[in-house]
This record gives structure tokens, C-alpha cells and sequence, in this order.
């Protein structure tokens, strides 16, 4: 018997070595096989031992999936409910769910974050519900802090080097309830860095809620442990997300480099803490910066301290962001800087709206002195702190700003020069906006002014003005093109013109402050709001490129 016995183990011993290795006889090496994981798993609360593929690639927890799957490969996740804490420990994997509604993390029966992607790069997550993530205090005092949250990204060796968490993609994800962060994006230590990860189009709230350390919806946040060197969180993005009722809003920065991250397109509103919050920490002799932020097109409201807030301690350097292109609106303060950042674009782009702005419209212009609206203050926004100022104001929401509206006279002679006008609706002048007239094609000047000379018609017609700018929705007006015989009558006319062009045997100019003397029949006319006046070019007197003084023949 014990013969036997021995002898089954050998004969079992053999069928294991051969299907383990492979002898190449030519050599004598021996080779492992290479059994292959698959490409992409299945996950779903319903599968069990019965379920073909299962322990290969099909299981009931999501971690299994993670744990089987290859190297960039797929974990599709059905909707249930999985009450687990996810690690996801491989480069490039794609965890996706059936339904961000119904396709469930709750980390609530342990301790630590719901997705954890810790030293790994060029992982997506999405369409997922993420909730009830729990601090582990056991993690220390420091490092409890990277636990708890919704979804950490996290580059860290305690004293390492080059660890990253880079490239990573959360996408069309709901993140609630949970202790902590909804988000951290975080670099643990010298040398490390947490780069160029995006959230796109989630909705978090209800974060941080664990008052013993401040959470909140997203987290940037560069915690760089040793006493030389920094950590780093550079270029990561947050797009048209919706991030309401946490703790703070958005947390930009701490102890190393927090740089070229952009918020766009986002709802952050009712966070009872900041909106936004940009922060600078001197940790032991290495200056953090928090610089080149950008922030824009968001909507900022009703945020219980500031709606947006820049400060450090001091050493740190929270300076050159740039915020504009955002609506604040109804926050307890809607702004506080310490530091040198910039608060808008360019004229005539321009800068933020404030809901507590009280300035007026009357002039326009990059120095806001020229008269007539432009849809921006004529008079900067002050914000509390320092000495900063949102020079360019907009006089209504940023959103007005990406409308296009046409000015054009309702209808025109043949022949006739005219002006078109193309400004947001807003009433911010658009330059290189496209014109489209009689198939005529024509950018707009830095006035977003373009002109254009009627057709000659046999009768009355109606023509289309089409304006179009990329980014911006497109808006068309109908003039009436008049057949006419034009008739050009002696005048004098002397004053300021603007826009001298001459075409053929016409001269034509736009009043600045023009006095016209038209003699059969006498009358007296004065142009001060640009207004085209043409006359012929046997004139008597003197015309520059800024001043007429002549008499004419005009056509008026």
C-alpha cells in the first residue's frame, strides 16, 4: 500500500513538472509556460461557483477582477452592490461599470479608501457610485488622511524615489458620503508625483464630513515628507464636474509643487467651507508653490466662507494662477487672494462676473475710456486679501459671452458700404469671429467689426448675415439689399472720421464727430456714432486718414 502510495505521488510529481515547464532539448533550458490572464473579466454580484468561467474570468468581487485581469486589460463590473474597498494594484487597467446609478462601491464594512490606485499610471474608472469610505486612524497621524477618501491616486515609498500615479482617468462617476476626500490626487514623498489625471463629469458631494480632519470633494495635494525636495502634483484636470455640499469644494496644494492644474466647465456650489481653496504650506525649510493654475468657466455659489480662496503660510508661494471666464455668485465672500494671481483674460475676452460687482457699462475699450457698452465694468473688482483686481469685469454670466449677436442696418442701397458688428451676447466685441455675406467670407477686427459693399440687384433682396466662431453658438440676421439710383449731393463737411478706405471713384470714412452742411436742399446733419458716409473723390479741401475738411460731392 504505502508502495502505491509513493508511487501515485511520483506519477502525479511527473504530470505536474510537465505541465509546469517545458525542456528544450537543443540547450537543456527549461522554460516556465506562460499561462495567460485574460484580457478582460467580468464581474457581477449574481455569478457564483456555477457560473461558466468562473475563477478565470468571471467572479462576484470586484477585487477578484483586478487580481485576475492582465496587465492594461478590462474589468466590467455589472450593477449590484460590492461592499468592498478596491485596490487596484496593475498598470493601465480599465475598471468600468454598467451604470453610475446603480453600480455600486461601499466601502462601509472596512476601513480605507473605495478605489485605491496607489504607484500605478493609465487606469480608468467609470460609471460607478463610490460611498461610505472610512478613515483608518491606525494609519497614523499624517497617513490616515490618504485613507477614507471616495478614489485615492497616490504616489508613494515612504522615502522612495521616482514613484508616480500618473495619467489616471475617473470619469462620469457619483462620489458621496465618504469621510474624507470624494478625490485625492496626492504625491507622498520627495521625488514622487501624482501628474496629469483627470475627473471628468462627476458629481461629488457630501465629503468630509469627519470633521477631525478637513475633507472635501477634490483633493490636489503634494505631501512631501522629507526635509529637501518637493513632491509633485502637476497638469491634472478637473472637467465639467458637479461638486456640492462637502467640506471645501476644491483643495489645490500644500507642501511641494501644485502647478498647470485646470478646473473648467464645473458646478461648485453649497460647500460649507470654500468653493475653492488654493493653498501654499512651508513643511521645514522647502518653499511649497502652488503656480499657473488656471481656473475658468465655472460657476462658483453660495459657498459658506469664500467661493474662492488663496492664502499660505508664510514662505509659500500661491502666485501667476489664473481665474477668469468664472460666474461668483452669492457666496458669503465671493473671493480672497494673499498673493499675485491673475483674475482675467485679456481685452476684450475679459474676466469673471461678480454678483456683487456695482460698476456700470458706459465706456469700452482696454482702458474702458472710449464711450459706448461693451459688456464689461468700466471700473476693476477689488478682491479682498492684497492688491489684486479683476480689471475687465463682465456685466453678465460668462455663458452670455459665448453667444454671438449680429449688429447690421435692417437694409441698405446696392453699392452701399456697410458695417457688421459681431459682439457676444453679453455685448463683448468678438475680433476674427467669420462673416458670411452674399458667399463672401470676412473676419471681424479687434471691434468685431467687418465691412462689406452691397450687390447691385435689379430689385429689392433679402441676403443672410451667418456669424460663426469655433466655441462659441453661431447667430444669422436678414438685410434687405434696395434697388436705387444713387444720388450724390454737394456738401460740406468738415470734423473726425475713422476707417478711411478708398474704393474705385468713392471715398468712404466712419463718423468719430462729423458736421454735414447738404445744400439742395440746404440742411445741417452731425455724425458722432460711426456712421459710413461715402462721397466721391473730386473733392476741394483736405481729408487725412483722421480729419475731413471739404467740400463734396457725398452721398448721405
Amino acid at each position: 500500500m504505502k508502495k502505491s502510495i509513493i508511487r501515485k505521488g511520483m506519477v502525479l510529481g511527473i504530470i505536474v513538472l510537465f505541465i509546469g515547464v517545458s525542456v528544450v532539448p537543443s540547450t537543456g533550458r527549461v522554460v516556465l509556460l506562460n499561462f495567460s490572464q485574460p484580457a478582460t473579466v467580468y464581474v457581477d454580484d449574481d455569478y457564483n461557483s456555477s457560473t461558466p468561467g468562473w475563477g478565470y474570468d468571471h467572479f462576484d468581487k470586484i477585487q477578484d477582477g483586478i487580481n485576475a485581469v492582465n496587465v492594461n486589460g478590462t474589468v466590467f463590473v455589472f450593477d449590484g452592490t460590492y461592499y468592498e474597498n478596491v485596490d487596484i494594484n496593475k498598470d493601465g487597467i480599465n475598471l468600468i461599470g454598467e451604470n453610475k446609478n446603480t453600480t455600486i462601491i461601499d466601502s462601509g464594512n472596512d476601513l480605507g479608501s473605495g478605489i485605491l490606485i496607489k504607484n500605478h499610471n493609465y487606469v480608468t474608472v467609470s460609471n460607478f457610485t463610490i460611498m461610505n469610505a472610512k478613515y483608518d486612524t491606525s494609519a497614523g497621524q499624517g497617513w490616515y488622511s490618504f485613507t477614507g477618501n471616495g478614489i485615492s491616486i497616490w504616489s508613494f515609498v515612504y522615502l522612495g524615489g521616482d514613484e508616480t500615479a500618473n495619467h489616471n482617468l475617473i470619469s462620469d462617476c457619483i462620489i458621496y458620503d465618504n469621510e474624507g476626500q470624494g478625490v485625492m490626487i496626492a504625491s507622498g514623498d520627495t521625488g514622487q508625483s501624482a501628474d496629469y489625471n483627470s475627473i471628468l463629469n462627476c458629481e461629488i458631494y457630501d465629503n468630509g464630513y469627519n470633521q477631525d480632519n478637513a475633507g472635501g470633494g477634490i483633493r490636489i495635494w503634494p505631501d512631501r515628507d522629507g526635509v529637501t525636495g518637493w513632491a509633485y502634483t502637476r497638469s491634472n484636470q478637473i472637467i465639467d464636474c458637479v461638486i456640492h455640499n462637502n467640506e471645501r469644494g476644491i483643495h489645490i496644494g500644500r507642501e511641494g509643487e501644485s502647478s498647470n492644474n485646470v478646473v473648467i466647465g464645473c458646478d461648485i456650489f453649497d460647500n460649507s467651507d470654500y468653493g475653492i481653496y488654493f493653498w501654499g504650506h512651508d513643511g521645514g525649510g522647502v518653499v511649497a508653490i502652488t503656480i499657473n493654475n488656471y481656473i475658468y468657466e465655472n460657476t462658483i455659489y453660495g459657498n459658506q466662507l469664500y467661493g474662492l480662496c488663496i492664502e499660505s503660510t508664510e514662505g509659500a508661494n500661491c502666485g501667476n494662477n489664473y481665474i477668469y471666464h468664472n460666474n461668483f455668485m452669492n457666496s458669503t465672500n465671493n473671493a480672497y487672494d494673499e498673493h499675485s494671481n491673475i483674475w482675467n483674460d485679456s481685452y476684450p475676452s475679459g474676466g469673471n462676473f461678480w454678483s456683487d460687482y456695482t460698476g456700470d457699462d458706459f465706456y469700452k475699450g482696454p482702458n474702458q475710456d472710449i464711450p459706448g457698452s461693451d459688456g464689461i465694468g468700466d471700473k476693476p473688482y477689488n478682491i479682498s486679501g492684497d492688491s489684486n483686481q479683476d480689471l475687465y469685469p463682465l456685466m453678465h454670466p460668462f455663458e452670455l459671452y459665448y453667444i454671438l449677436n449680429i449688429s447690421a442696418p435692417p437694409e441698405v442701397n446696392e453699392g452701399e458700404l456697410f458695417n457688421v458688428v459681431v459682439t457676444s451676447e453679453g455685448g463683448t466685441p468678438i475680433p476674427n469671429a467669420t462673416v458670411d455675406f452674399n458667399d463672401e467670407l470676412k473676419l471681424t477686427d479687434m471691434n468685431g467689426r467687418v465691412y462689406f459693399t452691397a450687390p447691385q440687384v435689379g430689385w429689392d433682396i433679402y441676403y443672410d448675415i451667418i456669424a460663426t466662431k469655433e466655441g462659441y453658438t453661431n447667430d444669422s440676421e436678414t438685410i434687405l439689399v434696395k434697388d436705387v439710383s444713387v444720388r450724390f449731393v454737394l456738401t460740406f463737411i468738415y470734423g473726425s472720421l475713422d476707417n478711411l478706405t478708398t474704393t474705385g471713384d468713392v471715398i468712404t470714412f466712419e463718423a468719430i464727430n462729423i458736421n454735414i452742411i447738404k445744400f439742395l436742399p440746404f440742411s445741417f446733419s452731425h455724425y458722432a456714432l460711426g456712421e459710413l458716409i461715402t462721397i466721391l473723390k473730386g473733392y476741394f479741401g483736405i481729408i487725412t486718414p483722421r480729419f475731413i475738411f471739404a467740400f463734396c460731392f457725398a452721398y448721405v
